[in-house]
């Protein structure tokens, strides 16, 4: 109970202070009014960035769950990513096309991961409309799931598109 009346506190007070702020800012007129524009402009930008990750945030996350490179080559068909909750748990997914000999890469170096046998429905669980290439994908291909790091992945291949759907679980 004391931990949420001080969370309480604490967010009324940040309050106050950039109340103060901005009203100081304010009335230094075009400059002042100018920088909280600005300001304000980068705090939706890293609202927007938070809310749509760039491809670069996808790749990264993958070399550092799985250790496994996303080629410069590979073309984005699709991502998602739900935003973090209070625990920091999120789920991502994307859809990536690969050349012939990325796709082959990408095959060998999962081959080498610890599996264990289950059911992935990809990004079906984050945009319905996917679910054919899920259950394409489901049919006709490996599904490798490894848990490293408090995270799920699953990566399924589907091999006549030369795609990688792509999705993990972090808690």
């Amino acid at each position: 109970m004391e931990y949420a009346i001080a969370g309480v506190a604490l967010v009324i007070v940040v309050l106050a202070l950039l109340y103060v702020l901005v009203r100081w800012l304010w009335r230094k007129g075009r400059y002042g009014r100018l920088l909280l524009a600005v300001g304000f402009l980068g705090v939706l930008w890293s609202i927007y960035d938070a809310a749509y990750p760039p491809e670069s945030f996808y790749a990264a996350e993958l070399q550092r769950l799985v250790k496994v490179s996303l080629p410069a080559e590979a073309q984005f068909v699709y991502k998602t990513a739900t935003y973090p909750d209070i625990h920091g748990d999120y789920s991502a997914c994307f859809i990536v096309r690969l050349p012939a000999v990325a796709f082959e890469k990408l095959k060998v170096s999962i081959a080498s991961e610890p599996t264990h046998e289950a059911k992935s429905f990809g990004c079906a669980n984050m945009d319905k409309t996917l679910k054919p290439l899920n259950a394409m994908a489901n049919q006709y291909t490996l599904t490798k799931r490894a848990t490293r790091e408090d995270a799920e992945i699953f990566i399924d291949l589907v091999p006549n598109l030369n795609l990688a759907v792509i999705s993990w679980y972090a808690w």
